[in-house]
């Protein structure tokens, strides 16, 4: 394959845009949320074909998963800045759902390519950055606030809203439309009990990152 066309595939030009970004708006949270989100654009913009959920739309794929709502609550955050204590609760689910489940559910990932045009190692470190980044980034923003913003009930509230809506809005029609169970936790082939701790710890986690947000914040 040739040279360049391997290294636009696998988005190896992100590095160099999220520092061009940094030195026009010297804002390390912009440029950071850009790159990120670049990656998925990218891969799914070259590695779409791949996959048949959707005739002709398989692109549509990077927005549907909850580690895809991350991008938007990010960028909602950004213009928003009240929406802290809601990216921050995502962001946390998102991160600690990601790593627990991968290390004490073994999860994996169900629609992962192993193609020789992809490079696995850097797809892997973007997959990385991407749940735990943008929570690494929130968490400094929180403890170096000039105007407090509180985590009490209302973010609370905001974060179930925001994870029952990609449940109901988001997940539930793919699945119906396309049968394709996103994560394998809630393949139909595993067990009830199973899938049920699992939405329970998902429960769980948004209580700890409220109250982890309250902790942090200190108003």
């Amino acid at each position: 394959m040739n040279t360049i066309k391997y290294a636009v595939k696998n988005g190896y030009y992100i590095p160099i845009l999220h520092a061009g970004i940094y030195m026009i708006t010297n804002d390390h949270f912009l440029s950071t949320i850009i790159a990120l989100k670049a990656y998925p654009a990218n891969y799914f913009y070259w590695f779409c074909d791949h996959y048949s959920y959707l005739p002709k739309h398989n692109w549509v794929k990077q927005f549907i998963r909850f580690t895809d709502s991350g991008h938007i609550v990010s960028f909602l955050y950004y213009f928003y800045p009240q929406y802290l204590p809601l990216a921050f609760n995502v962001h946390y689910v998102i991160t600690f759902a990601y790593w627990g489940g991968k290390i004490a559910l073994k999860m994996s990932n169900t629609d992962k390519l192993i193609i020789p045009e992809i490079d696995p190692v850097f797809e892997k470190t973007w997959s990385g950055m991407i749940h735990g980044v943008p929570l690494i980034l929130l968490t400094h923003r929180i403890l170096n606030q000039t105007e407090c913003i509180p985590f009490d009930y209302d973010s609370l509230s905001m974060t179930y809203g925001w994870s029952y809506f990609w449940m109901f809005g988001i997940y539930i029609p793919w699945r119906l439309y396309t049968g394709d169970c996103l994560y394998d936790i809630l393949s139909h082939t595993t067990p009830w009990k199973k899938i049920a701790g699992f939405f329970a710890f998902i429960h769980f986690l948004v209580l700890t990152s409220n109250f982890t947000g309250y902790l942090m914040a200190g108003c």
